[in-house]
């Protein structure tokens, strides 16, 4: 699937919105349990 070059640039903005989703979700865990600790 990840053969072709011309896949490059979607595999790359692909994994970048999937590393943004994560970090997204983490900091957002992480903001909740800063509220409850308050």
């Amino acid at each position: 699937m990840l053969g072709e070059v011309a896949n490059w640039p979607e595999a790359i903005a692909l994994s970048i919105v999937m590393i943004s989703m994560c970090v997204t979700m983490l900091g957002f865990f992480w903001y909740l349990q800063r509220i409850d600790k308050d």
